[in-house]
């Protein structure tokens, strides 16, 4: 999955909203704002995904996407 054109207009519109010009770093913006990054919101949600999956909180939809270790073998 591509997000990077996603991303630049994440960028281009925290630019806009902090009245900034288009070559300003974005970095020290995002930690002005107290935002997160594109890539950083789709790791968080990956993880709570991967995270929420053992516990048996999963909808009944993703139930077969992880397989445990003890299905497959026994040691």
């Amino acid at each position: 999955m591509n997000v990077k054109p996603l991303f630049e207009l994440q960028k281009r519109a925290l630019r806009i909203i902090t009245f900034l010009p288009f070559d300003k770093h974005s970095n020290p913006l995002f930690k002005l704002t107290k935002l997160l990054k594109l890539f950083d919101l789709v790791k968080f949600q990956t993880s709570i995904f991967v995270y929420t999956s053992p516990n048996n909180e999963l909808p009944a939809e993703f139930a077969n996407y992880f397989i445990s270790t003890v299905m497959i073998h026994s040691y």
